[in-house]
């Protein structure tokens, strides 16, 4: 085995990396014949510091791998690798006989803790009230769930066109049907031609409604509410800077009440849009 590889074995006897890596420092000092190291000179080798040296010296000396010799300065030698590895594999089989004896204590408190309510019943099977996602492979891929074999109503604007648009267009099922409300902000004017309009294959329904409106899904029985950043990046090495959207939160409500009342809603605003000329 290379000298390399033995600060990842020694861890797994219950010491970490620069601990392990001191040791074997140590190691290598004895095997030369030398009677010790002092902690500047050690400090040197490892250059992890004078302070974080001697706090690991302190510690090897503490689990009896390491022995000190007084002196001005001190010095410090390890034992012999054979009584080290011996107990660093007891003081392991010790460790392991403490768990056994708290394992019921602990898994009996456990089972007994004080419960608190994070989900509410409905139509005879539990659903989160609300939760909320981050990161953008994570949304995509929920989103893409929700939405794939639904029957939607969705709400875009200016910032969420794209990003909703495309997850639509590479979806490996689509939607049964999909009615899309385009927020124009500011009262501008989208460029949609037709109540009918065409994304990856498929035809929707879409209409404008002038004003602003937050990007939401309703998806049979969960509404997201996505939430968009917007940054200065280059779409290319050579392309100038320009502001993009991207999303960066979406809340999943799963109550009913909520989606059934978010429905109601979605049913008022596309009965205010406007159909495409």
């Amino acid at each position: 085995m290379p000298e390399s590889d033995l600060p990842a074995r020694l861890a797994s006897f219950g010491l970490t990396k620069q601990e392990a890596e001191v040791f074997v420092l140590l190691n290598r000092v004895r095997n030369a014949g030398t009677e010790g190291l002092t902690g500047r000179s050690a400090a040197e080798l490892t250059q992890f510091g004078r302070v974080r040296t001697y706090q690991i010296l302190q510690r090897l000396v503490k689990l009896g791998l390491v022995d000190v010799r007084p002196g001005r300065p001190k010095s410090y030698s390890s034992v012999t690798p054979q009584v080290g590895i011996r107990r660093l594999v007891a003081l392991q089989e010790s460790r392991l006989t403490d768990l056994s004896l708290k394992e019921a204590d602990v898994s009996e408190r456990l089972s007994n803790v004080p419960p608190i309510r994070t989900e509410r019943s409905g139509e005879g099977k539990e659903r989160r009230s609300a939760m909320v996602l981050h990161g953008v492979s994570n949304i995509q891929a929920w989103a893409r769930r929700a939405m794939e074999g639904k029957d939607l109503k969705i709400v875009v604007n200016e910032d969420s066109e794209d990003h909703v648009t495309t997850t639509l267009r590479y979806m490996t099922e689509k939607p049964k049907s999909a009615r899309i409300i385009f927020a124009a902000k500011n009262g501008a004017q989208k460029g949609l031609t037709s109540d009918q309009l065409e994304i990856g294959g498929y035809t929707y329904n879409g209409r404008v409604f002038q004003g602003e409106l937050p990007t939401f899904v309703l998806a049979d029985e969960q509404c997201l509410f996505f939430t968009y950043a917007t940054e200065r990046r280059r779409r290319g090495p050579l392309s100038p800077m320009s502001a993009m959207a991207f999303v960066s939160e979406c809340i999943v409500v799963e109550d009913p009440k909520f989606v059934a009342q978010m429905g109601n809603v979605y049913e008022r605003f596309w009965a205010e849009s406007e159909q495409g000329e």
